[in-house]
């Protein structure tokens, strides 16, 4: 085999390795979805979004408890009144500790991170999908 064969070959292979790799570098994230992450230094018992005209918390959007430092997928068909409106946000955790949320608006790709109480205040750190963060203060009881 010719040394100009064998280059081909290794840029070929080479340029395939970097499509592969780049491929696989994209947001894991799922399209028409909203994510919920806890930070707050205790197991999240329930997760609460409610349309800011509602009275009532509605029905809990998660199945099992949610661990300090991970984070799970919301669809965005549980925003009743569509993405990109505001909402009440709720969470219960282990210790029985409320954190509250009000007028926080939710986009597509969002993260919404709870961080830990202090004294009678948290705060909701809402990240979009470009990065773009925006910090909530809310009450914990």
């Amino acid at each position: 085999m010719k040394k100009t064969t064998i280059k081909k070959i290794a840029a070929i292979l080479t340029a395939t390795l970097c499509i592969g790799v780049l491929a696989g570098c994209g947001s894991s994230k799922k399209a028409d979805s909203y994510y919920f992450q806890n930070n707050t230094g205790a197991v999240m018992q329930e997760v609460y979004v409610s349309s800011m005209s509602s009275d009532e918390w509605g029905d809990k959007l998660n199945d099992s408890t949610i661990s300090n430092g991970k984070t799970v997928a919301f669809s965005n068909s549980t925003l009743v009144d569509g993405v990109g409106a505001s909402y009440d946000i709720g969470t219960i955790d282990a210790n029985g500790v409320n954190y509250d949320f009000y007028e926080v608006p939710i986009n597509d790709q969002d993260t919404l991170s709870v961080g830990p109480a202090n004294g009678e205040s948290a705060t909701l750190t809402v990240t979009s999908e470009g990065g773009q963060t925006t910090t909530y203060e809310g009450y914990s009881y």
